[in-house]
């Protein structure tokens, strides 16, 4: 593709020498520029609250993260990989409870023990749409340490060590005479971050 440009340069020169002489425009140049590419990627999982709000599901993000088709699909060599990091969180209830005023007060998500949403509160007698959640620092420590080693796994042949990941729910659900009955998914969003090299023109 660079031969076919560089072809097309001369020629176009050749063609600006023999029809204006000296009155030519500037020769252009082919350079090669280093652009940062952020691209997204999610892990979805769904929970049941059945009798009671506390829940626990697990989750391998290497296993989950197809790291290295993520970055062929955006163009970027696994060598210029520069980081995977955890960009947010969002909820939704996508099979509400039959009690007409099923709510969930103070709930929280820990990851392996952090907390990684706290004191949240929501009505799940009715199917949402996602809803962003706020973040607590601890969990997202936890979530980005492993994906750290991910990525110097793929870029640079480290070891990668355990990627599987405990995720708990727990909070009051009101009424609280009633049991819960409702399925709700947690989505967990994350940035890869590379470079791709690209070639510009200039003059």
């Amino acid at each position: 593709m660079r031969t076919k440009r560089i072809t097309s340069l001369v020629a176009l020169l050749i063609g600006c020498v023999a029809l204006m002489g000296t009155q030519c425009p500037p020769i252009p140049e082919i350079v090669e520029k280093a652009i940062e590419l952020a691209l997204t990627s999610s892990i979805t999982k769904e929970f049941h609250a059945d009798g009671s709000l506390n829940d626990e599901v697990t989750t391998d993000l290497d296993k989950k993260l197809d790291l290295e088709g993520i970055l062929a699909d955006g163009g970027i060599d696994v060598s210029m990989l520069d980081a995977l990091l955890l960009a947010g969180a969002q909820y939704r209830t996508i099979e509400p409870d039959p009690v007409e005023d099923r709510q969930i007060v103070g709930g929280t998500v820990t990851v392996d023990g952090s907390p990684l949403i706290t004191e949240f509160n929501v009505m799940v007698n009715d199917a949402t749409d996602w809803t962003d959640a706020e973040l607590d620092a601890a969990g997202v420590d936890v979530l980005n340490e492993v994906l750290d080693r991910m990525v110097r796994h793929v870029r640079d042949g480290d070891p990668l060590g355990d990627t599987e990941l405990t995720l708990i729910v727990d909070g009051v659900s009101e009424p609280q005479d009633q049991e819960s009955n409702f399925r709700w998914e947690l989505k967990l969003l994350f940035t890869v971050v590379g470079t791709i090299t690209v070639d510009s023109v200039e003059f």
